[in-house]
């Protein structure tokens, strides 16, 4: 085919020169001014003209001529990676979901029952109480925080109100006016010993106002504290707490001695350590558990301990900082037992213990006590 020689279009004339004749223009130039720019390697030439390469960058951007396809692609790659995520993420929290929900379902995690509530009382930390139980099932399977159960202290149905009797009081000691405190000293709290008909004359202490039949079950707290007035060389009585029977109180002054058949729990003067220290008595037995300061003279100091009477198993227990630390197996008798308290030796020690609760569980038909 001929080569094709420049073709010329006739214009309108313009007004700058209405009337020109030669006012053309090249065909081949009016389409070449309308075509978008192409790039060099493209443009023709008289020589050889090197294939374009596309460049990473371009490919990644879509630049070749499949470009349209390849984005398609891994829009469509993109979308399924979406979907899986989303789907496994719903699932995820779906499954979460369900789990909790039946997180109480028995996971073959064995439990012992639950305790008993502690007892609220003014040294009951943060106004809560209490109550436990320990697993023996697969450890993976028990949740630890699920051994452990506290509440709010409420208004216990339970109290009662325990004090010292003063019609038994010992002619050397005295009461506080609500008999509540018992002390071998007289005190700003103290009252005048009513030096009663029925008062203890042998024994230096009070009989509760209340003695458990069978089947009682009784809590209570102390407060105590003493001031050693002189060094104590030998085993000096400072204070006691027993169970006994009435008519046997009074015949010497330890209740845990074997004349008496009481169980008490004593604090005293140890010569040989050097300390004050508590102990427990029933007969022949005298187990010491603690010691609890010097026995020199000018020492002070204070602490609560529990009691806890159930004749129902015909156990008497004795607690310090909320643990049971000993417990009388055996505890039986025909006749009430008597809670007695003891203060003793007033020329060598200033001592005095207060009943600050009492609770009475007897009517309780169910309880675990741990």
């Amino acid at each position: 085919m001929a080569a094709v020689d420049n073709v010329y279009l006739e214009l309108p004339p313009t007004p700058e020169n209405p009337k020109n004749p030669e006012n053309k223009v090249s065909t081949v130039d009016n389409i070449q001014r309308q075509l978008p720019h192409l790039p060099i390697s493209a443009q023709k030439s008289d020589g050889y003209t090197k294939p374009h390469r596309q460049s990473f960058v371009q490919t990644m951007f879509f630049k070749s001529k499949h470009g349209d396809l390849q984005k398609k692609r891994l829009l469509c790659i993109i979308g399924v990676i979406s979907g899986l995520f989303f789907v496994g993420l719903t699932v995820g929290l779906i499954t979460k979901w369900t789990c909790d929900s039946n997180k109480d379902v028995n996971r073959q995690c064995l439990w012992s029952s639950w305790s008993f509530w502690t007892v609220c009382s003014s040294s009951t930390i943060f106004g809560k109480q209490y109550r436990f139980r320990q697993y023996s099932g697969p450890a993976h399977s028990c949740q630890m925080n699920e051994t452990i159960e506290d509440q709010e202290c409420p208004d216990d149905q339970y109290t009662f109100d325990l004090k010292f009797d003063p019609s038994t009081l010992h002619q050397s000691c005295y009461l506080s006016a609500d008999n509540k405190v018992l002390s071998n000293h007289f005190g700003g709290e103290t009252k005048d010993n009513p030096n009663d008909v029925n008062q203890l004359q042998n024994y230096t202490g009070s009989i509760g106002n209340i003695c458990s039949e069978e089947n009682t079950k009784i809590y209570f707290e102390i407060y105590f504290q003493y001031e050693i007035l002189d060094f104590l060389y030998g085993p000096y009585l400072l204070l006691e707490v027993g169970l006994a029977e009435r008519n046997k109180i009074d015949n010497i002054l330890q209740i845990g001695d074997k004349k008496v058949g009481g169980w008490s729990l004593q604090i005293y003067s140890c010569p040989n350590l050097r300390k004050i220290c508590l102990s427990v008595q029933h007969g022949k037995v005298d187990s010491l558990k603690f010691t609890l300061s010097s026995n020199e003279d000018g020492t002070v100091a204070d602490g609560f301990l529990g009691f806890l009477v159930d004749r129902e198993r015909s156990e008497f227990s004795f607690m310090r900082d909320g643990k049971k630390f000993f417990t009388f197996p055996e505890v039986e008798s025909d006749e009430l037992l008597c809670l007695v308290f003891g203060v003793f030796n007033p020329s060598s020690v200033k001592v005095s213990q207060e009943i600050i609760t009492a609770k009475n569980y007897t009517d309780i038909l169910k309880s675990h006590w741990t």
